[in-house]
C-alpha cells in the first residue's frame, strides 16, 4: 500500500480536514506536528483511502506532510499589516495567536456519525463477502439468543437475572433485526445535501417492513421494567426463523430426523395460528398498558408510542391481516356489552376514527 498518495494529498485545501484539524486539542508541551502527523494519516485512511496503512508513515519525519499547512500559515502571516509602532524602532511584542475554535456541535455529529456508518458498513460488508450462508448462521445464532434470553426471562425463580436478560433480549433484538433491515435496504446515506430526501426514499423500502417496527418496538421498551408480553411475538418469529435454517442445513442430522423434523412440521402446520397470535400479543399489551395506567408503573408516553406503533401494525402489509383477525374477535366478544353503555360507544368510537385514520380511512 503506497504512501506517496498521503504525501502529496494537500490538506490545507480540504475542508473536511480543515474542520476536522479545528477540534484537535494539543496538550501543552506536546510535539504539535508529530500529533497532526498520526491525525492526518488516520483521517486520510478514513475519508480518502480505505486501503492506506497509517503505519507505513508512522515513523516518517511529518514535515513534508506540513508542507502546505506552514505555506498557508506563512502566507497568512506576511499579508499582515505591521503594527504602526514598530516603524519607530521599538519592537512589538507579538500577540498570542488565538486559540483553535472549537468543531461545531453539529459538524462534530455528522463527522462521528458518518465515522461509525463506515466502521459498521465495512463489518457487515465483509460479513456477506463470506456468502448468504454465513450470513444465514450469523441470523440464526442471534434467533438462538434471543429464544433463550427469553426463557430466562420467563423463568419465576430469579427476579434480578429476568430484568438482566429483558434487557439483553430488547438489545439483541435491536441488532437482528436491524442486520435484517440492513441485507433488505443497506443504510440511509449520512449527507448534509439531500439527507431527508434519501432518509425519505429509505424509510418507503423499509418503513412498513415488520424488522424495522420490531426494531422500533425494541427501542420503546428497552428503558422501561420489563413488560413480558413484548417477549412473546418476537421470541416465536425467532423460533421460526431458526427451525427454518435447521431444516435446510441440518436436516442429515440424526438429532433432528428424531426430534426436530416432527417439531418443524409442527410449527409449519401452525404458521398462521402462530401469527395472529402474534397479533394479539400485540394487542394485547397496548391493553395492558392501559390498564397500567391505573398503577405505579404508568408510562404515559410509552403508552401513546405504542398505540400509534399498533396503528403502523394494523395497516403493515406483513401484519395487517392478523390484525384484523384480532380486532374483529374482540369486537365479536366485546361490542356487544360495550354497544349497550353510550357514553362508551361515543368514546370507543372516537377511539377508533383516531385509530384508523393513519390509513385515511
Amino acid at each position: 500500500m503506497t504512501s506517496e498518495g498521503f504525501w502529496s494529498y494537500d490538506f490545507a485545501s480540504d475542508d473536511c480536514w480543515n474542520t476536522y484539524r479545528a477540534g484537535i486539542q494539543i496538550p501543552p508541551g506536546r510535539d504539535e506536528d508529530s500529533i497532526i502527523h498520526k491525525y492526518k494519516a488516520k483521517w486520510y485512511q478514513r475519508e480518502v483511502d480505505n486501503a492506506f496503512d497509517p503505519g507505513s508513515v508512522s515513523n516518517a519525519t511529518p514535515q513534508s506532510s506540513t508542507t502546505h499547512d506552514a505555506a498557508a500559515d506563512t502566507s497568512t502571516r506576511t499579508q499582515e499589516p505591521t503594527p504602526a509602532a514598530s516603524t519607530s524602532g521599538q519592537e512589538q511584542p507579538e500577540k498570542a495567536s488565538p486559540q483553535a475554535a472549537p468543531m461545531p456541535t453539529a459538524a462534530h455529529a455528522v463527522s462521528a456519525a458518518k465515522g461509525i456508518r463506515k466502521r459498521i458498513t465495512r463489518f457487515l460488508s465483509q460479513l456477506s463477502k463470506h456468502g448468504s450462508k454465513s450470513t444465514q448462521t450469523t441470523l440464526c445464532c442471534l434467533h438462538v439468543m434471543l429464544i433463550m434470553l427469553a426463557m430466562l426471562h420467563l423463568q419465576p425463580l430469579n427476579r434480578k437475572l429476568s430484568q438482566t436478560a429483558w434487557i439483553y433480549f430488547l438489545q439483541t433484538s435491536l441488532v437482528s433485526h436491524g442486520f435484517k433491515v440492513y441485507l433488505k435496504a443497506g443504510f440511509p446515506l449520512l449527507q448534509r445535501s439531500g439527507f431527508l430526501q434519501n432518509l425519505q426514499s429509505w424509510l418507503q423500502r423499509v418503513g412498513t417492513t415488520t424488522d424495522l417496527q420490531y426494531i422500533m418496538l425494541s427501542a420503546m421498551f428497552l428503558p422501561q421494567q420489563s413488560v413480558s408480553l413484548v417477549v412473546v411475538p418476537i421470541t416465536v418469529l425467532a423460533v421460526y426463523h431458526a427451525f427454518a435454517y435447521y431444516a435446510k442445513n441440518v436436516s442429515n442430522n440424526g438429532l433432528w430426523r428424531r426430534y426436530g423434523m416432527q417439531a418443524h412440521a409442527f410449527l409449519a402446520s401452525h404458521q398462521r395460528d402462530a401469527l395472529v397470535y402474534n397479533a394479539g400479543a400485540e394487542i394485547g399489551t397496548g391493553f395492558l398498558l392501559i390498564a397500567m395506567m391505573f398503577t405505579a408503573r404508568r408510562a404515559i408516553l410509552l403508552t401513546f408510542l405504542y398505540w400509534n406503533w399498533l396503528r403502523t401494525r394494523y395497516f403493515s402489509p406483513d401484519a395487517a391481516t392478523y390484525h384484523r383477525m384480532v380486532w374483529s374477535l374482540i369486537d365479536q366478544k366485546v361490542g356487544p356489552y360495550v354497544r349497550r353503555v353510550p357514553i362508551l360507544m361515543s368514546g370507543v368510537g372516537y377511539a377508533q376514527r383516531w385509530f384508523l385514520s393513519l390509513g385515511g380511512t
